[in-house]
């Protein structure tokens, strides 16, 4: 069993890994860890108290009460002045009443509606946050991927204008070019390296944004599976 242990490890860490690279994952992550969905989720809760407390005006009341009376006779004695058994005496009852309102006004009716309005309001607003969060995951999952292929895009694209710019030098020492020909490849690598700084900008505000909408770690973009 022993030589297996370290395949099941790999089996099982391989498949931990491949479950954080779907958006599936991330997407439930964002569902449980967002904070306004969380405050929606306690406010629907207490909705939902607040129609139930509304309800039970209309419901049967039960009241139950009792008495219990415990009494002692000692040192007695009869007419002849013989000493008699000291005896107790124990009593009980109880009493169980049920209730049922059929008119109170119209004040409570109306304050059972407004809660019932109330927890639909709350309803509605939880599902819309959820709308919303699954929604801003789902845009900040693909976005870190398109930002990270658009940064190694640009990466690739200066590599390619700087072995342009050493070949041009090389052509220009041979006299197959000119050094307006040269100076066109070096302003390429310019743009280029600009676009590169402007790529990996954003990709660094697209790793923030998808931390702070999915409140976990950005994983590694080139293990991210780019299909729903």
């Amino acid at each position: 069993m022993k030589k297996y242990l370290p395949l099941i490890f790999i089996l099982f860490y391989s498949s931990f890994l491949h479950a954080q690279d779907n958006l599936k994952f991330y997407i439930e992550k964002a569902l449980e860890n967002n904070l306004q969905l969380n405050a929606e989720r306690k406010n629907f809760e207490s909705a939902k108290q607040s129609k139930n407390i509304s309800r039970s005006e209309f419901l049967p009341s039960i009241t139950l009460s009792g008495d219990q009376t415990s009494t002692t006779s000692t040192n007695r004695t009869n007419q002849s002045g013989t000493s008699l058994a000291d005896s107790n005496s124990d009593s009980e009852s109880k009493k169980i009443s049920v209730e049922q309102k059929i008119f109170s006004g119209f004040k409570g009716l109306n304050t059972f509606k407004k809660s019932e309005l109330e927890t639909q309001k709350a309803n509605l607003s939880l599902k819309k946050v959820e709308q919303q969060t699954i929604l801003d995951s789902t845009s900040a999952y693909f976005d870190l991927i398109f930002k990270s292929k658009n940064e190694e895009f640009n990466s690739s694209n200066v590599n390619l204008f700087e072995r342009q710019v050493d070949s041009d030098n090389a052509r220009l020492q041979k006299g197959e070019i000119t050094l307006t020909d040269l100076a066109q490849s070096e302003s390429s690598l310019a743009g280029a390296r600009a676009n590169l700084i402007k790529a990996k900008t954003e990709l660094l505000t697209s790793k923030t944004n998808f931390e702070r909408v999915t409140r976990e770690k950005s994983p590694d973009t080139k293990n991210l599976i780019n299909q729903i």
